[in-house]
């Protein structure tokens, strides 16, 4: 789970930074989440999570959503700031949905690192 998080939020991470320097043509680095499965099939032995990582996801996606509300509220409120020639508010929708991947890779860290 840890290897799983740590990639999600790698690539969320990859994919904002490149979405607010390139605007959409950034999103691209999105294809980067289709080897998600492969680095799972080679890192991992066991192909069903058990009663621990089951809470450990719905944990995480609790907090995630939470988080995602503020995300989506400080976009809102900054939607005039331009980066590198593109305005937030027109990167809305790309940045919410990386800031997902983001958030949930960084949670699912800390919850895992803490033992939840």
């Amino acid at each position: 789970m840890t290897l799983r998080y740590g990639f999600t939020g790698f690539v969320g991470l990859a994919v904002i930074t490149a979405t607010l320097i390139f605007g959409q043509a950034g999103s691209a680095l999105f294809a980067l989440f289709a080897l998600l499965p492969v680095v799972i099939h080679f890192a991992s032995r066991k192909r069903k999570p058990d009663e621990r990582e089951m809470h450990l996801f719905l944990k995480t996606n609790n907090i995630t959503a939470a988080l995602m509300i503020l995300t989506i509220l400080a976009i809102y409120y900054g939607s005039t700031i331009v980066v590198n020639g593109h305005r937030l508010g027109d990167l809305w929708h790309l940045l919410t949905i990386f800031s997902f991947l983001f958030w949930q890779g960084v949670v699912g860290l800390i919850l895992s690192w803490k033992r939840i």
